[in-house]
């Protein structure tokens, strides 16, 4: 889960995963699904959201960026993902929340990128 959190952006597969975890794809797989309950790919993007929730609540990074920053090659691709996940487009769902979210979600819910030192 380190390597995922440390690159969001990076496209994973389950061989890219298993490599970085020294574990076969089966192995992987079932630890994710046993302990998170979730495929390693469902947890990929399921973090990817996490990641893009707290950049469009706490900064003023354009939507395309953080689409990028998130793994996605398009903004089109990353409102649609969102918009999937969360029922409103990214602009949508910034406009809707503040910098609250962050500092009011358990650290274990924060990206990374955002835990608190």
């Amino acid at each position: 889960m380190k390597a995922i959190h440390t690159a969001p952006e990076r496209k994973w597969t389950v061989a890219d995963l298993a490599v970085e975890a020294a574990a076969s794809r089966s192995l992987l797989d079932g630890r994710f699904r046993n302990v998170l309950g979730l495929s390693p790919i469902r947890y990929v993007n399921e973090w990817r959201m996490r990641v893009a929730q707290d950049l469009l609540a706490t900064t003023e990074v354009t939507v395309a960026a953080i689409a990028r920053r998130v793994g996605y090659d398009s903004e089109e691709a990353f409102s649609r993902a969102f918009k999937r996940a969360h029922g409103q487009s990214p602009s949508l769902w910034r406009a809707g929340h503040s910098a609250i979210w962050s500092s009011e979600s358990a650290p274990a819910m924060r990206p990374a990128t955002q835990q608190p030192r």
